[in-house]
């Protein structure tokens, strides 16, 4: 009893409706006084979409699952109650205020998933959890009128077999241009699982004041890149010192199943190293140190999908 209490005090506290959230970079006034608490659950149910469905259909989640985008509201807000709860200093409160800002939301578009199971059980939690080997969630994609951009990383934060609360990051910028502008109409998050999909809708209220803007990080360009499935001899390519190699495994055949390995060889075939060696889905980088000439990458991977990048130092 106690269990669904809390679950239903959770639903009514971010309990999303169907409309527009205020701009998430906009600076907007906010009251500092009064029951900040309050002050900040209101603003937490505005920022907060409820999941939706092409069929009808939410399974493998329940309808009560639902999306938070993190904004300068949000963030403020959150400092607001909390400085008042435990007694922040302004040096606290400023401390507080720019780390949120820089891990949420300076050169990141933010998500918090709420995850609710269709039918709760040991079965259910791989649906409720975000970038692990062993989540049921194959995809989860943003779309924003009409372009469509992968997530950079999850933090799952807390998940049970009946819920689960995750963090799902994406960029703030496609090279220097800002993804979410306010002439921005749609924001569709589609979360993917096997044939089954739903999807959570933000479109922003008009804004004409100022923007906080940063600076779009900087775009380190590879200087070769492959992808594919299976075996493969990459074309030969030249580095010199110490340079990097960077992969992602996805879309395995099944949890555990997938398997990457490259070889590092030289222009006369014979093997230097093997810098990427994994089991699963999942992403790295390696490093090579004085190492230079001409090479190439023998590949294998079986039940996968693969890319390799390579970048100087």
């Amino acid at each position: 009893m106690k269990r669904i209490s809390l679950i239903l005090a959770l639903v009514l506290l971010v309990g999303g409706v169907a409309g527009a959230v205020p701009y998430p970079y906009g600076v907007h006034e906010m009251e500092t006084t009064g029951d900040l608490k309050e002050i900040h659950d209101a603003i937490v149910r505005e920022h907060t979409m409820n999941v939706q469905a092409e069929d009808g259909s939410f399974y493998p989640w329940h309808e009560l699952s639902n999306v938070k985008i993190e904004t300068r509201m949000t963030i403020d807000a959150r400092i607001n109650r909390d400085a008042d709860l435990q007694f922040w200093t302004p040096t606290e409160i400023e401390q507080n205020t720019q780390k949120l800002y820089a891990d949420l939301l300076d050169d990141k578009i933010t998500f918090l998933f709420m995850l609710f199971a269709d039918s709760p059980g040991a079965s259910a939690q791989k649906y409720l959890e975000m970038g692990t080997n062993t989540s049921g969630i194959n995809r989860v994609v943003l779309e924003v009128d009409g372009e469509i951009y992968l997530p950079i990383g999850f933090e799952p934060l807390s998940v049970s077999d009946r819920m689960g609360l995750n963090y799902a990051y994406f960029p703030r910028y496609d090279g220097e241009k800002q993804i979410i502008t306010t002439e921005t109409k749609l924001a569709r998050l589609w979360m993917i699982s096997g044939t089954n999909r739903v999807f959570f809708d933000f479109s922003f209220d008009p804004y004409y004041g100022e923007i906080v803007e940063t600076t779009p990080p900087v775009v380190i360009k590879p200087l070769h890149r492959w992808s594919g499935t299976g075996m493969k001899n990459t074309e030969m390519f030249e580095v010199s010192g110490s340079w990097r190699i960077r992969w992602n495994v996805s879309n395995e055949l099944f949890t555990g199943s997938g398997l990457l390995q490259a070889f590092l060889n030289d222009s006369q075939g014979q093997m230097i190293s093997l810098p990427i060696n994994h089991l699963g889905e999942g992403s790295g980088e390696t490093w090579i140190h004085n190492q230079s000439g001409k090479f190439y990458l023998e590949v294998l991977s079986s039940n996968c999908d693969w890319e390799i990048e390579i970048f100087s130092d």
